[in-house]
């Protein structure tokens, strides 16, 4: 990854420079064109306190030799700011994916919702081009939950630790029979609490203020420590609790950045964990993420045509898609 000489003097304006990259998502355009939205980190000599913080930049492919044909491109230049600041710090703007819904075109990514109580979650921005985006805000598509408390399970260090952070990321979409189901994560990546949720809307843009719907279930025996019986979130993957359902925690510790994925008429959900027999830790109990690695396991998909995800039950949506 080359960084293009547009968004270098955009960056160089503000004293800002741009290190590393991360999460590259790839995407083609129903047109067929080549676009990239990746994540970088900035770092601003006026601010030395501050650690390096992440944008959202557009790239496009590298002019190649003839011959490359139809293949991705495997070289990119960074050409624009899509989310972020160059400015000043500035938190999350990190994980942006395009999604194309009929004629429109969107960027998918996790942003700061709020610094107190401090909460990362999921915003549609609509794109004006792959590089520009819309002049209307982000929508939110799906938040942590503070009503009455809120869910424990989306607390970002779990359960015995500071209630300070929640967080909700990913946010990969895939359109079932009309219906938009994000697969999300929670937690800490490199920690016990880190799972893999799902959670669904009749639109991708859910209307009047609306958000994606969890699955959820009646908390019962207070597992997560809320009120008596209150709901929490019944995960598709979480190694947290054992009394809890969709326990892993024997096959795959921290199950994370789900995707439901549809190839060659079967659908899988690809994720990221660690083995139990391969997950040292590293100074802080935390997991070495070094030793985390690429995960696949099939998904049966049920759903109906007739029940939109408005009129579901709780019990209904929690059945729509299943794992052996």
């Amino acid at each position: 990854m080359s960084v293009g000489s547009g968004l270098r003097r955009a960056a160089g304006k503000y004293g800002s420079r741009t290190t590393v990259t991360d999460n590259s998502n790839i995407y083609q355009l129903d047109s067929g064109s080549w676009q990239m939205a990746t994540t970088m980190y900035v770092k601003n000599p006026r601010f030395p306190d501050a650690p390096p913080w992440t944008v959202i930049v557009h790239a496009h492919p590298a002019p190649v030799a003839h011959g490359s044909g139809g293949a991705v491109p495997t070289q990119w230049v960074a050409d624009s700011l899509l989310a972020g600041s160059f400015q000043r710090p500035d938190k999350a703007n990190y994980d942006g994916k395009y999604f194309e819904d009929g004629s429109k075109l969107y960027l998918i990514y996790s942003k700061r919702l709020s610094n107190a109580p401090a909460q990362d979650g999921i915003v549609a921005q609509p794109m004006a081009s792959p590089g520009k985006p819309a002049g209307s805000a982000p929508s939110v598509l799906l938040a942590p939950e503070n009503t009455g408390g809120g869910y424990n399970s989306e607390l970002f260090f779990g359960m015995g630790q500071p209630k300070k952070f929640k967080l909700i990321e990913t946010g990969n979409i895939t359109k079932v029979d009309g219906k938009y189901v994000m697969a999300y994560s929670t937690g800490a990546f490199n920690e016990d609490d880190y799972k893999s949720g799902l959670a669904w809307s009749d639109s991708l843009i859910p209307s009047n203020g609306a958000s994606y719907r969890r699955l959820l279930i009646k908390d019962d025996k207070q597992v997560w420590a809320g009120k008596p019986g209150g709901y929490e979130v019944e995960y598709l993957l979480q190694s947290q609790v054992k009394d809890w359902p969709n326990y892993v925690g024997d096959r795959v510790l921290a199950p994370g950045v789900p995707s439901v994925v549809r190839a060659d008429g079967k659908w899988y959900l690809f994720f990221a964990g660690y083995l139990p027999s391969d997950a040292p830790k590293v100074p802080g109990r935390k997991f070495d993420a070094s030793h985390r690695r690429p995960f696949v396991m099939p998904l049966a998909v049920h759903v109906p045509k007739s029940t939109s995800v408005r009129a579901a039950s709780n019990d209904d949506l929690a059945h729509w898609i299943t794992w052996p």
